[in-house]
Order: C-alpha cells, then sequence, then structure tokens
C-alpha cells in the first residue's frame, strides 16, 4: 500500500477528514503501522479519535495526539503530550498509539482472551472494557459446559 492509495481511501470513506489532511497523515500511518497493527487499523482508530490532527487535544481526559494516547504516569502526560502535539507529522502519536495497542495485547494474551476484539476494547474502555470481554467469554464457556452432556462412567464390575 502506498500513501497515496492510504490518502484515497480515507478520503473516499471519511467525508468529516480533509482530504488535505488525509493525505498529510497517511506516510505517518504506514510508517507506525506493523504486521500486527496494520495502515488500515491505525487509519480507522485515529479517524474515530482525533479526525487525523495531529495537535488534538481532549480537554477532559488529556488524551493526546491523532490516536489520543492517555500518557501514564499522569506526572508526565502534559511533558508527553505537548512532544506528541508538536509533531504536525502525526507519527509520534501513531507510534505511541501502536505501542498502547500492544500493551493491551499482552494484558489479552495474560488474560486468556486474546485477539482484536479484546486488544481495541482495552484501547478505547481501559481494564473496564477488557473485563467486559473476559466476563462474556466465562458466560459463553458456562453455558456451553451445560449444553455437554454428562459423562457416564461404566463401573469395574459392569
Amino acid at each position: 500500500m502506498t500513501a497515496a492509495d492510504l490518502c484515497a481511501v480515507i478520503a473516499l470513506l471519511f467525508a468529516e477528514v480533509p482530504a488535505e489532511r488525509a493525505c498529510a497523515q497517511a506516510p505517518a500511518i504506514l510508517e507506525a503501522a506493523d504486521d500486527t497493527f496494520g495502515p488500515e487499523l491505525l487509519a480507522a482508530i485515529a479517524v474515530r479519535e482525533s479526525k487525523l490532527q495531529p495537535d488534538a487535544l481532549n480537554p477532559r481526559s488529556a488524551a493526546c495526539s491523532t490516536m489520543q494516547v492517555l500518557v501514564y504516569p499522569a506526572r508526565d502526560r502534559r511533558r508527553a503530550c505537548a512532544a506528541m502535539r508538536a509533531d504536525l507529522t502525526g507519527l509520534a502519536g501513531y507510534r505511541a498509539g501502536v505501542e498502547r495497542l500492544h500493551a493491551w495485547r499482552l494484558v489479552c494474551l495474560r488474560r486468556g482472551t486474546p485477539g482484536l476484539r479484546c486488544v481495541l476494547r482495552g484501547y478505547n474502555g481501559g481494564a473496564r472494557g477488557v473485563a467486559g470481554v473476559i466476563w462474556r467469554r466465562d458466560q459463553i464457556r458456562r453455558a456451553l459446559a451445560r449444553m455437554q452432556p454428562p459423562v457416564v462412567r461404566q463401573g469395574a464390575g459392569s
């Protein structure tokens, strides 16, 4: 995929993002993407989170940049956000977003709920989002266990 291809698709699918911004951000999206989290996913998240605005800042949560990353620990948030927002290519924001996605991927793997759904719930909703996935997984497992016929064991003298 080229930056021009990604730009064209973003401009076609997301009318709320100006084509100029889509084209300016496409190279950074491609550079930050990796084998696990591709450019299509990064673009979709960034469009939803910030409309691809590298200087975006959520005044309520202090999440910042293209991927609306919430920097931890909180004492580092202002400095880290200032650096990400100053990078008008958006690359710093996309890289921070990919790091956060990988962190959630590990959390999901450790909790026994691998998959993109768990990762995206963690990215979007934090631990509560992941807990919802785990609760649903366990609910499904319990229902399946109830559906299994009981195992009948033959006695030794039969």
